[in-house]
């Protein structure tokens, strides 16, 4: 029972519980058993038989559901939690990313600034860049002031912060151990450089690519740990396991 949104929540805060336990050594503690126990019992992401798309409140396909309770076209995405920021929703589970899919399709790109911001973010976790940057396109030219400031309206600072976040997404994401480059670069972005990015780890990730794909990367080291690199050469995906020192420079041209 319930909606996506707030099991999708508890999932992840329960996930992070038990990350740092096992970091703290606490993975027998009683408190850690019960976090497990709840946590094995959370069902979150359910697809609509009708829709196609991920469920807002997990009893949609129940007779008698209130459809009123159900907004097609609304601003907020709430049950798309588990794709962004969160991870529940990836590549490693293509049934729900294509009903990720379905349900932006089904809210539409036009939207208030903030909103605009977050489905550039929602869309590439999903890769495809050349959808993010419609949206982003959207986002300026529809959704922003002469002085750049993004208008709700009066005033959002979310649409702002939210764009260049998408921005961000379109060019690294990443996790603990894992860093992939170019995941949503579209391709009015071909060619490009960009620094400065931050990647889970407190690594720092400069880069240069052409026609879509990586040819040299730095990465300034945030701390010691094996991670996982991914990125694309001559069309196919590349995951190459490197090892980080905190403070040194990693370089590579793929």
């Amino acid at each position: 029972v319930g909606n996506t949104y707030e099991q999708t929540l508890i999932a992840m805060v329960l996930d992070c519980y038990l990350k740092a336990a096992k970091i703290c050594g606490a993975e027998t503690d009683d408190l850690t058993k019960r976090v497990k126990e709840v946590a094995g019992k959370l069902d979150p992401i359910h697809i609509n038989k009708k829709t196609g798309g991920i469920k807002e409140w997990i009893d949609e396909d129940a007779s008698g559901f209130d459809f009123t309770a159900v907004e097609e076209h609304h601003r907020h995405t709430s049950n798309l939690l588990g794709l962004y920021p969160g991870h529940l929703i990836d590549h490693n589970t293509p049934e729900w990313l294509e009903a990720a899919k379905r349900s932006l399709d089904l809210r539409g790109d036009e939207s208030t600034g903030w909103s605009r911001a977050m489905k550039m973010c929602l869309w590439s976790r999903t890769g495809d860049g050349d959808r993010t940057y419609k949206i982003f396109r959207g986002l300026l030219e529809q959704n922003t002031f002469p002085n750049l400031w993004d208008f709700h309206p009066p005033f959002q600072i979310d649409g702002n912060f939210g764009g260049t976040a998408g921005v961000a997404e379109m060019l690294l994401q990443s996790r603990e151990g894992e860093i992939n480059l170019l995941p949503a670069i579209p391709g009015e972005w071909k060619d490009g450089h960009a620094f400065g990015l931050k990647a889970v780890g407190g690594h720092e990730v400069r880069m240069r690519w052409e026609d879509k794909e990586v040819k040299e990367i730095e990465i300034l080291s945030g701390k010691t740990q094996e991670v996982l690199l991914i990125y694309k050469k001559d069309g196919e995906l590349v995951k190459k396991d490197i090892r980080l020192k905190a403070g040194d420079l990693f370089k590579d041209k793929p």
